[in-house]
């Protein structure tokens, strides 16, 4: 299976570390499940990683049930062993061919994944997630955002550089991201993707956004 992310080989301990990459990551999974009025009916998170927003969710909803897809098994079978007392699920797929119109969900999450696509992948994705939606289901996305300039982008680059530092990453490791990021990173501006999305059917809100990270909630109208 092609892999959109190769970061276990990078990263020994991800839910340690993506703490010390993404600047307020506990913050903003706590926002999104701020935004999760209820658990009825099921939840689906693509690109669920090792669960770190489940953890929250099951926190505020015990009874919530919840099906994950990833590429990566180790991250599934790191979720795994976290909710094995839960109504959970796993399913190992590549989430742009994962037939999700097949069941339909209440709620959709993604979470720092689909800034790897292409555009027209995004589109499709968006469009697929609609289709899997029920009426008035709400889709909540973390991600990486473009900037409206280069110049921005390269300045909220640095500076996530810089705090990497000061959380006492290598530069081994720091210049090892640059590299990767410019290989697999394919950021989109936030107002392009309100356009999509809009244009798809959904309502659009952002519920958090600092520099190149954002939270956004669509519901399906």
């Amino acid at each position: 299976m092609e892999k959109i992310r190769k970061i276990e080989s990078l990263y020994e301990n991800y839910d340690a570390l993506i703490i010390r990459c993404v600047p307020d990551y506990q913050k903003i999974l706590q926002v999104i499940t701020e935004n999760i009025n209820d658990a009825d009916g099921e939840i689906l998170d693509i690109g669920i990683g090792t669960g770190n927003l489940e953890k929250f969710i099951f926190q505020k909803f015990t009874e919530a049930k919840i099906i994950g897809v990833d590429t990566s098994l180790y991250f599934l079978n790191e979720a795994k062993a976290k909710f094995s007392n839960r109504k959970f699920k796993t399913v190992w797929a590549d989430i742009r061919n994962y037939q999700m119109k097949k069941n339909k969900f209440d709620k959709i999450l993604a979470s720092l994944a689909i800034h790897h696509f292409e555009d027209n992948e995004k589109i499709k994705l968006f469009q697929d997630i609609y289709q899997a939606l029920t009426e008035n289901g709400i889709f909540i996305n973390f991600d990486m955002i473009k900037p409206k300039t280069e110049t921005e982008l390269l300045k909220s680059k640095e500076k996530l550089f810089k705090k990497w530092k000061t959380e006492g990453l290598s530069n081994s490791f720091i210049e090892k991201e640059k590299k990767e990021m410019v290989k697999r990173d394919r950021l989109v501006e936030l107002s392009k993707q309100k356009e999509w999305l809009e244009k798809i059917g959904f309502t659009f809100k952002v519920i958090y956004k600092k520099r190149l990270f954002c939270v956004y909630m669509c519901k399906k109208q």
